[in-house]
């Protein structure tokens, strides 16, 4: 069952403002943050700013060999379940980055620091 169903709005995704999700299980989208970029709205704007600070805060974690903030920061990257966006397997449980797989992205990036001095 999908949101406009269970509210009863008597419309479909194409005349409704928002992702009409599945409220019991995950629907496979997913958001491109580069995309972001050519929304030339405030919101899309804003967006593309939060990402930018995010991420430069990684980046600056990760040059002063700072592991646990950046970890810390990298945790931070989950998925709220009741977006239902995504690929759970079995139920939908949203999840994210786990901490094995901010572990691995901390060490890719700390890969290319010291391969890079630009970086």
């Amino acid at each position: 069952m999908r949101v406009s169903e269970y509210y009863s709005l008597g419309a479909t995704q194409p005349s409704l403002e928002f992702l009409d999700v599945d409220i019991d299980a995950d629907t496979r989208v997913f958001v491109d943050p580069f995309a972001l970029r050519y929304l030339d709205t405030d919101w899309g704007n804003e967006c593309v700013s939060l990402l930018q600070d995010f991420y430069g805060e990684v980046a600056h974690a990760v040059q002063h060999e700072d592991e646990d903030r950046s970890l810390y920061l990298l945790a931070q990257l989950a998925e709220s379940n009741e977006t239902h966006l995504g690929l759970s397997l079995g139920r939908s449980r949203g999840s994210g980055v786990a901490d094995k797989l901010a572990t691995e992205i901390y060490d890719a990036v700390s890969a290319v620091k010291r391969w890079s001095p630009d970086f």
